[in-house]
């Protein structure tokens, strides 16, 4: 009877790859040290002390007000809602960030355009930008396709809205994009198609035109909030 080889698993082999990987987690965190302090540098004019912890000295960037890591020490999270930012957005710095999966920065006095960089955060569910002083126009989000929260109310952006991208957003829970001075467009049909919708805001949006029939039906359409009466061309009952 002829022996079959016997493959053992190599101890310098698993040895070799703990070792890659801890580099790589330590190569990330690095970066995202490097990312936030240039975020940071673009909001010192802001009227904060938010940032005082922002510092290359602390032990950690988890410990920066406003950052929550995941388990890797790497950012998920940038939360500096109403802290008086005061600046034009950095996306290169922050979509910079690998693991960002929430970034909140709504009601501070952010302003600019919100640029095409935005594209780059592919892993964001959660995206508040709402109650700034934007302007222009948005950026199509159709690479966000993770995207769960996304509000943009009340915060002066302008032009034709990317409403034709919100058809890749098929995870998209909550919706909020009015009281912005977009150009006119009729309704997006594009949000009959986002079956996980509980919740949209389009008031003052400049939408016009009739409310699709399939909308009123749908399942959809019941558990929204919305004014309807910011329609004029739909037909009274």
């Amino acid at each position: 009877m002829s022996a079959e080889p016997i493959f053992r698993e190599n101890p310098s082999r698993k040895i070799l790859f703990l070792l890659s990987f801890l580099s790589l987690i330590s190569l990330s965190k690095t970066n995202d040290l490097q990312s936030l302090l240039k975020f940071k540098t673009s909001l010192l004019n802001s009227n904060t002390n938010v940032f005082n912890t922002w510092t290359p000295n602390q032990n950690s960037i988890c410990n920066f007000t406003g950052i929550t890591c995941n388990s890797n020490q790497t950012v998920k999270e940038i939360n500096l809602s109403q802290q008086n930012l005061s600046v034009t957005l950095p996306l290169d710095a922050i979509c910079s960030l690998q693991s960002i999966e929430k970034l909140s920065l709504g009601s501070n006095s952010l302003y600019g355009i919100v640029t095409e960089e935005l594209s780059n955060c592919t892993k964001l569910q959660y995206l508040d930008l709402g109650m700034n002083s934007y302007t222009g126009k948005f950026p199509d989000l159709s690479s966000l396709t993770q995207l769960k929260f996304l509000n943009l109310n009340h915060s002066g952006f302008s032009g034709q809205f990317p409403w034709k991208s919100l058809e890749n957003l098929t995870s998209i829970e909550f919706l909020s994009l009015g009281d912005n001075p977009f150009d006119w467009s009729p309704f997006p049909l594009e949000i009959l198609n986002l079956h996980k919708l509980y919740r949209v805001y389009l008031t003052n949006s400049s939408l016009e035109g009739e409310i699709p029939e399939e909308l009123e039906t749908s399942l959809c359409f019941k558990i929204l909030s919305f004014p309807i009466t910011n329609f004029p061309g739909k037909s009274q009952r």
